[in-house]
C-alpha cells in the first residue's frame, strides 16, 4: 500500500496567525501570546501627519482633506526577535485619551496595546498567507473604540517569527 502525499494537507507557517487575524485579534495581543514575551514597536523614523489616501478614508470613514498620523516600524519581542514589520495610520482627533495620544507619539508602545484598554476591537480588512520569502501573513484591520473607526493597522508577519513554536 502506498501513501498518496497529494491527500496530506500540511497548513502554511502563518495560516494559524492569519485565521486569528480574520477573526478580530489585535496582532500585538496574539504575538505576545504566541512568544510568551513583550512585544515593543520600534519606529522607523518621528510619526508624521499626512492626508489620508482613499484607501485609507473608506474605511475610516473620514472626509477628503482629513489628516492622520502614520506610525511606520517592527513590533519586536522582550528578546530581539522582530516578529511584523508594521504600518498604522491613526485619527488623534477620535481618540479621546490624551495619555493614549501621548503614548503614541512618544514610546514604543504598539498602537493595539495603547488602544486595547479603551476598548478598541479589530475588523479583519483581510489576512493572507504567503507561500513563500520573508512574509508569511500581510494583513489590514481596522481599529475602532465603541463604533468609532479611529485606526487602520497594516501587518507584515515575518516567516521567522511565524515558524517559531
Amino acid at each position: 500500500m502506498s501513501l498518496n502525499t497529494a491527500a496530506i494537507n500540511i497548513p502554511l507557517p502563518g495560516s494559524g496567525i492569519a485565521a486569528a487575524l480574520d477573526g478580530g485579534e489585535l496582532f500585538t495581543e496574539l504575538a505576545a501570546l504566541l512568544s510568551g514575551e513583550t512585544i515593543t514597536f520600534h519606529a522607523d523614523g518621528v510619526p508624521r501627519v499626512h492626508s489620508l489616501t482613499g484607501a485609507e478614508r473608506g474605511p475610516l470613514q473620514a472626509q477628503p482633506g482629513v489628516q492622520g498620523i502614520r506610525r511606520q516600524g517592527t513590533l519586536r519581542t522582550a528578546d530581539g526577535r522582530d516578529a511584523a514589520r508594521v504600518t498604522a495610520v491613526y485619527l488623534p482627533h477620535r481618540i479621546k485619551d490624551e495619555t493614549a495620544l501621548r503614548t503614541l507619539y512618544m514610546t514604543n508602545q504598539p498602537l493595539g496595546r495603547v488602544l486595547a484598554p479603551l476598548g478598541a476591537t479589530r475588523l479583519s480588512l483581510g489576512a493572507l498567507v504567503i507561500p513563500a520569502g520573508d512574509i508569511a501573513v500581510r494583513s489590514r484591520g481596522l481599529l475602532s473604540i465603541g463604533e468609532v473607526p479611529v485606526a487602520l493597522a497594516e501587518e507584515q508577519v515575518l516567516r521567522s517569527f511565524a515558524m517559531r513554536p
